[in-house]
């Protein structure tokens, strides 16, 4: 009867092993990403085991011509896009401007179309509320405000910011370039960066209830010739992160009385890198728990990682990690942030990295994928 007793035991322990097993090795989320593409090429849809990094291609929407930034709705029902150009299936074509599609299954279907006056935004995201969109137009130096309805479709723009200026640099800094856009962690100031005239500007918007109106007071300024590209605020809006395209620097800013004071500018690049004028910064990402940030190079084609001193916001560098291609335009980490997905724009390879956070070290796992020109990445649902 004992004897009994324990094999039962383990056949349930063994039972038991090989379901976890076979949990674990279902686990993926499924990814989403843009390309700079005719509308034949599309959004790629992968998925990605959250435990293994192994990819695998699912689908590509096509009818959507140069996605080249996307956002997702908390739910992830929503998928938001700035693009060149999309075709529905009644042949109807939009140009330069943000479409909905909805999230059916790996699927993406049409919902909904706004124009932004523009080629095509280069940056698109949701308030934390959901309840507006913005966009960022870079050749045209110009910010866009969308409501979105109780069913997540795009209503006409209620809001058209225009930056004027130029900076320092002759080539890329002629004219205002606006290339990111989000609110606070609080939802109360919406900022865009422009490349062009080295600000990070602010506006009010305090949930949506605020006038649009400037607040020169908050912005935050970089050195001439920086050329701000992207921004990530930390520990609730205390600290914010400003990615330095032309530089290949990150500088951080401190909120203190009525404005953002500089505290910090640290290299992306290894000391004494004799190429450093022909690179050029290009995304940024911040751990959940806000201790590390990620910071990718193209041109030295790597991911610079550090370490977030939580008390004062500085940074620290731990490590520069070759990416395995060429222009990584963006990367994000697995929602379990095991890993970091990268996608290379001119080598049209994409690369998954095991993530130590401890020491900041990537190394690449499983086997790439193509992906012509990919430019976002972007994580949804967890695969049933």
């Amino acid at each position: 009867m004992r004897i009994h007793t324990y094999k039962s035991i383990i056949r349930g322990a063994l039972s038991l092993c090989a379901t976890m097993i076979t949990l674990t090795t279902m686990a993926k989320h499924i990814a989403y990403i843009g390309t700079y593409s005719s509308p034949e090429g599309g959004i790629h849809i992968l998925s990605i085991d959250d435990n293994t990094g192994e990819m695998r291609q699912l689908r590509v929407a096509t009818g959507i011509g140069d996605p080249t930034y996307l956002c997702l709705n908390k739910a992830k029902t929503m998928l938001y896009v700035g693009c060149g150009i999309v075709k529905t299936a009644d042949m109807k074509g939009f140009k330069g401007g943000v479409a909905a599609f909805r999230i059916e299954g790996d699927d993406l279907v049409f919902s909904s179309f706004q124009s932004c006056n523009s080629a095509k935004p280069c940056y698109v995201s949701l308030d934390n509320n959901e309840k507006f969109l913005f966009a960022a137009n870079y050749g045209e130096g110009t910010g866009c405000v969308f409501k979105i309805d109780d069913k997540g479709d795009i209503l006409p723009e209620i809001k058209h910011v225009v930056h004027q200026g130029r900076g320092p640099h002759k080539t890329r800094q002629e004219k205002a370039h606006v290339h990111w856009c989000e609110t606070t962690p609080d939802n109360q100031t919406l900022y865009f960066v422009d490349l062009g005239i080295d600000t990070v500007k602010a506006y009010d918007f305090k949930d949506g209830n605020g006038t649009l109106d400037a607040m020169p007071g908050w912005d935050l300024r970089t050195e001439p010739g920086a050329g701000p590209r992207h921004v990530i605020f930390g520990k609730a809006g205390e600290f914010a992160y400003v990615l330095n395209e032309l530089v290949s620097t990150v500088s951080v800013f401190q909120k203190s009385n009525g404005g953002y004071a500089h505290i910090q500018t640290i290299a992306m690049l290894p000391e004494g890198y004799a190429n450093k004028d022909k690179n050029t910064a290009a995304a940024l990402r911040l751990t959940k728990d806000g201790t590390r940030l990620l910071a990718s190079n193209r041109g030295h084609d790597s991911i610079a990682v550090y370490d977030v001193d939580q008390a004062t916001g500085k940074l620290t560098l731990l490590a520069i990690n070759p990416t395995l291609g060429r222009g990584p335009r963006d990367f994000e980490l697995t929602p379990n942030e095991k890993f970091v997905v990268v996608a290379h724009q001119y080598t049209d390879n994409m690369v998954v990295f095991a993530f130590d956070r401890q020491t900041g070290e990537m190394k690449p796992v499983g086997k790439q994928l193509i992906v012509p020109k990919g430019v976002c990445v972007k994580f949804g649902k967890k695969l049933d």
